[in-house]
């Protein structure tokens, strides 16, 4: 799956200690190799989580990040339209900075809270294996 994501990050402690917002977008395009085939779906992701980065100093190209939080994912598909929402337990990212961008990759540990009656992930059980496990991407950084 292909997808795009936006967050905004609000320091506490600068460059450590931090709450975050973000959305992302992907899209499990439609798949005819699955017995009875899969329509494509549309996945649109809203969480808010606390980070603090852990082990290297704010002067190292290479650093940690462990962060929380709660989410929905929205799940669209022709014909059906379902809500999941999460508790992230744990999500480890590691990011190489440069002063206006960097390369991460993030590992989620999520499972489903049974909130709506319409869901995408069966309840209680962990939906990180389904999903994306690694995330890799860019961010980029303004101030």
């Amino acid at each position: 799956a292909l997808g795009l994501g936006l967050a905004y990050r609000y320091y506490f402690i600068s460059d450590q200690t931090f709450v975050r917002g973000r959305y992302h977008y992907w899209l499990q395009p439609e798949r005819d190799d699955l017995p009875g085939g899969a329509e494509a779906t549309h996945h649109h992701d809203l969480s808010a989580e606390f980070g603090q980065y852990l082990l290297f100093p704010v002067t190292s190209r290479f650093r940690v990040i462990y962060n929380a939080g709660l989410g929905a994912i929205l799940h669209t598909t022709p014909g059906m339209t379902a809500v999941d929402t999460y508790l992230n337990l744990a999500a480890l990212t590691w990011e190489y900075n440069m002063p206006r961008w960097s390369l991460f990759i993030r590992q989620e540990l999520r499972y489903s809270l049974p909130l709506f009656d319409q869901h995408f992930y069966p309840k209680g059980l962990s939906i990180a294996p389904p999903m994306i496990p690694l995330t890799a991407g860019v961010m980029f950084k303004w101030k």
